[in-house]
């Protein structure tokens, strides 16, 4: 009797739209049943098993609730470079650390370069974890040198450099910063719009003044990438200029300033945003109303940042001055937050004292 997985392969051969219905099938499979994927498809023509794959991304981008990873997954090897890639990309919610060593081979030894550069793209998901202590050293380390590996080497294609720099540009540290300068000072154009995008997920304000001018550039690639950069920099500096680019006629450039100014915040950004909440295109309409939602939440402040608990308006003096019921609930839940009781404690050791 044919399977339900060799049922739905067989309901995907032909030349028939590829809908939601068709796909179902294939989204949280076992492993198993994921493995046998590849040869119940390779009866299909190259072109259709394009198509099925293309779904599959399409479908997962509008249906959170699918979950084709372990389809991707077992299509990495594909004898199809397109395929390959498609599955690389339709990877992009999986972080799992055995995801690594697949990345990585495909990244040093895939024979074509789009599939290489989508795996120095995806291993930069890996570089971030490492950052902020998601993932182990150990795990992080080598994707790192994988992606150095890359980018230093003389072989290496320029599009497969560039995401590897891209990818690491998380890590912010003097090396880093030393592969961006030296990106940015290079005589390729290509890998110069590489290191201003890299400038920006840094979110290293040294940075600025480069970004800054670039706003200003002939080149309209790069104009887009300073914007962006502006905004993961947060550059305020960049909001008058910002404002102008949302009134120019470049749809993908005014999309993009739309955005930075939701992720600069403030007043005046606030205010060149509103002024295009009533404009024709539905679309800007709608990335505006994003990025006023994002614009309120980078300028909300809570109380923990704007009050000092040490502020001396807050604290009982020798004299035992009293102090009115809010500021007393306010040292209620800022002991309750620190686990302070209260009560004076002896001085501390000498060890968090050092400043070795």
């Amino acid at each position: 009797m044919t399977d339900e997985l060799q049922q739905a392969v067989s309901a995907l051969a032909g030349e028939a739209p590829i809908g939601r219905a068709l796909l179902l099938p294939l989204s949280g499979l076992e492993r198993a049943a994921a493995a046998r994927l590849p040869g119940l498809l390779a009866v299909l023509s190259i072109d259709r098993q394009r198509q099925i794959v293309e779904s599959l991304v399409g479908e997962a981008e509008r249906s959170f609730e699918l979950d084709f990873c372990l389809a991707y997954r077992a299509l990495l090897d594909h004898g199809d470079a397109h395929i390959r890639r498609l599955c690389i990309e339709g990877l992009w919610e999986d972080d799992h650390p055995d995801l690594i060593a697949p990345l990585v081979r495909l990244l040093e030894a895939d024979p074509d370069h789009a599939v290489r550069a989508a795996a120095a793209e995806a291993l930069g998901r890996y570089v971030y974890a490492g950052e902020v202590d998601e993932l182990p050293a150990t795990r992080a380390m080598p994707v790192r040198q994988a992606l150095e590996r890359q980018l230093l080497g003389a072989a290496t294609p320029l599009v497969v450099a560039r995401r590897a720099l891209e990818s690491l540009a998380y890590i912010n540290d003097d090396t880093v910063k030393a592969y961006i300068d030296r990106a940015y000072g290079g005589d390729q154009e290509e890998m110069r719009l590489s290191a201003v995008f890299a400038m920006g997920r840094s979110a290293d304000a040294c940075w600025a003044d480069i970004v800054l001018g670039e706003l200003y550039s002939d080149n309209p690639a790069m104009r887009f990438e300073a914007v962006r950069a502006s905004g993961e920099l947060q550059l305020r500096d960049a909001v008058e200029t910002l404002e102008r680019i949302v009134g120019e006629r470049d749809i993908e450039l005014r999309y993009m300033a739309v955005q930075a100014l939701g992720q600069i915040g403030g007043e005046r950004a606030r205010k060149a945003l509103e002024r295009y909440q009533d404009a024709d295109d539905p679309d800007l309409v709608e990335a505006v109303d994003e990025a006023l939602a994002e614009s309120s939440l980078a300028d909300t402040v809570f109380d923990m940042l704007v009050v000092d608990p040490l502020d001396a308006d807050l604290v009982m003096d020798d004299q035992d001055e009293p102090i009115d019921d809010e500021q007393e609930a306010y040292r209620a839940e800022f002991r309750e937050y620190t686990h302070d009781d209260g009560e004076d404690e002896d001085e501390w050791p000498d060890e968090f004292l050092s400043l070795d």
